[in-house]
């Protein structure tokens, strides 16, 4: 399987000297979701709803609801890479025709496989085994919440000096996932008496 990073290129909408890109249409964006290191039918359930407690606890219903979520609108910053849209409206429009295009789980697998979490890790698996040494489907809950924690700012929030501030991430999206039933009352009460990596 190739590595996300060897992937990256292959992610990329247009070649250089073009003006603007759009998001693929659900052709395109089949080939490269079949290409991802970890699919949306095996994205982990504890990984998914930490993502989404750590981003956009209503995902879900704001996506079906064709919302420019805050998810989605990620996927299109990281599949656009440095080439804005036109014009803001059109980012905009890109964001909401995504849901015609690909489901919600899929896009979550994008915002997953596509995101950094530092130490030279794009992508949750990478991310999973930097941090922890271990596969994503293997994380505990205060591990999942701790990766979605770090995505808002991974270098910074990984620094010595930040750690209380990513303790208080990791803690409230941990609370967010207790609030959507992903993990128990016990699991919360642990996940937050751990210690950060």
């Amino acid at each position: 399987m190739r590595t996300l990073v060897a992937l990256l290129p292959a992610l990329a909408l247009a070649g250089p000297g073009l003006p603007a890109q759009t998001v693929p249409d659900r052709t395109a964006l089949e080939a490269r979701l079949a290409e991802l290191p970890l699919p949306a039918d095996a994205l982990p359930p504890l990984v998914a709803a930490a993502l989404i407690a750590g981003a956009d606890r209503d995902y879900r219903s704001r996506y079906a609801a064709d919302d420019a979520t805050i998810i989605a609108r990620s996927v299109v910053r990281m599949l656009l890479g440095d080439r804005p849209p036109p014009t803001p409206e059109e980012g905009v429009a890109e964001v909401r025709a995504l849901p015609a295009r690909v489901s919600a789980e899929e896009m979550l697998a994008l915002y997953a496989n596509l995101t950094f979490f530092g130490r030279d890790a794009f992508g949750i698996e990478a991310g999973a085994r930097a941090w922890f040494g271990k596969p994503a489907g293997a994380l505990a809950p205060e591990e999942t919440a701790f990766l979605a924690a770090l995505v808002p700012a991974p270098l910074r929030l990984a620094r010595p000096d930040q750690a209380e501030q990513l303790k208080a991430r990791r803690d409230m999206v941990l609370e967010e996932m207790f609030e959507a039933g992903a993990i128990d009352a016990k699991a919360l009460a642990r996940g937050r008496a751990m210690p950060l990596p």
